[in-house]
């Protein structure tokens, strides 16, 4: 693995990053539970050039890539039958919308809703999951839009969630 490599695999996404001298990841968001260490935490040669850094242990080189340009987050769409609620915080371990769960490469606003059926709730997230509830948890937390900007992997003219965000109808 080189950083040139990962830079190419990962495309225009905004990031790229480096582990264990042979790992790649790729993102458009640095994650909000992210700690900043020292450059000395990083420090094993990439495996492909060892001339240069790929992380360290449990520690991530990351880079912003040049070619990266913003994105124009589309609006929500209009779903027949639903109103958009927002964007709000998810994570594994208590998911905001915790229903019926399906994942789709080629998922849309408009699949997700038909997938959820008669649910009172759906949500996307990561550009291809899809969430049904008929509850809606009274303490999550709403996020700026922004953060629910991923295309939907089967539209991309339409916003599916994000990182740990879900769009919720």
């Amino acid at each position: 693995m080189t950083l040139t490599v990962c830079s190419q695999f990962c495309g225009k996404t905004q990031y790229f990053g480096l582990e264990y001298s042979s790992e790649c990841y790729c993102g458009s968001t640095i994650a909000n539970t992210s700690i900043v260490t020292t450059e000395s935490d990083c420090w094993m040669p990439c495996s492909g050039d060892s001339t240069a850094i790929c992380g360290g242990n449990d520690r991530i080189s990351i880079f912003r890539s040049l070619n990266y340009t913003t994105p124009v987050i589309p609006n929500p769409p209009a779903v027949p039958g639903y109103a958009y609620r927002g964007c709000y915080a998810d994570k594994v371990g208590s998911r905001t919308i915790d229903g019926s769960y399906f994942f789709d490469e080629e998922m849309t606003t408009t699949k997700c809703a038909g997938l959820c059926g008669n649910s009172t709730y759906f949500g996307t997230e990561y550009g291809g999951e899809c969430y049904c509830s008929s509850t809606f948890p009274t303490l999550a937390r709403g996020l700026d839009g922004v953060a629910c900007g991923s295309a939907c992997k089967g539209d991309g003219t339409q916003a599916c969630g994000g990182f740990n965000a879900l769009s919720v109808y």
